[in-house]
């Protein structure tokens, strides 16, 4: 193998992991999204965008700013912009390629 193969295997596996990653982040409609508010505000300011918003929140995170929140709204994205989120991603986000259960 020379350089020129070694570099097209290697641009193939980054965009391949890019866009797998990408996929992950980009918010899906009815889908809970993680809503990432002012970090140096309170709590209550990033609850606030999800109200104000017309949302209603899911979990909450270890960060106050932070905050699973779900809609039915098609524009529910769009709004926690405009209402002052500084990020919004899919919740799933949080859980990767692994599925959460309980074990009894």
């Amino acid at each position: 193998m020379n350089f020129k193969d070694i570099s097209i295997i290697a641009s193939f596996a980054l965009f391949s992991i890019f866009s797998v990653g990408f996929t992950t982040l980009v918010p899906q409609p009815n889908e809970p999204v993680l809503v990432i508010g002012n970090p140096l505000k309170e709590a209550i300011s990033t609850f606030n965008i999800v109200a104000r918003a017309e949302g209603a929140v899911v979990d909450g995170t270890a960060f106050p700013f932070a905050i699973i929140a779900t809609s039915k709204n098609p524009q529910f994205v769009e709004q926690l912009y405009n209402r002052g989120a500084w990020f919004v991603v899919s919740s799933r986000i949080l859980t990767g390629c692994f599925t959460l259960t309980a074990r009894g």
